[in-house]
């Protein structure tokens, strides 16, 4: 029996038989963050706010805030939505360029951000 991720004659890539079941959740679980950060840290996020996703995937969550009004940007351990595309284990469209280019690789031997300090109003 083959080992996870090893691939098997026969075998179809992740990409071609999962179904990325979260696409139509997403502007919830962005609206859940927010409304965590307004009810329960107190903090005033009006549009224009500059958010940060960590661990943001393919970047839906940052497209969902910039559709909202919100400077967002996105970073993750591996580039999903460019070379890396292939391990993103939920199933969607790589993001058009607007949203790809808000989404930063972080180093993970290192995990510095490539932001200023006190770039972001908040992170999730």
């Amino acid at each position: 029996m083959p080992t996870i991720g090893t691939p098997y004659a026969g075998q179809m890539p992740a990409r071609d038989k999962i179904v990325d079941i979260y696409t139509a959740g997403y502007l919830q679980a962005t609206e859940r963050h927010l409304r965590f950060a307004t009810g329960h840290l107190g903090l005033r996020l009006p549009p224009g706010a500059t958010i940060l996703d960590f661990g943001c995937g393919i970047g839906s969550s940052v497209g969902s805030l910039l559709a909202q009004g919100y400077n967002a940007f996105g970073v993750d351990v591996l580039e999903y939505w460019n070379r890396d595309f292939d391990k993103y284990w939920l199933i969607g469209d790589k993001p058009p360029a607007e949203i790809a280019e808000r989404l930063k690789l972080v180093n993970p031997a290192n995990y510095r951000l490539p932001f200023d300090d006190g770039t972001f109003d908040f992170c999730f």
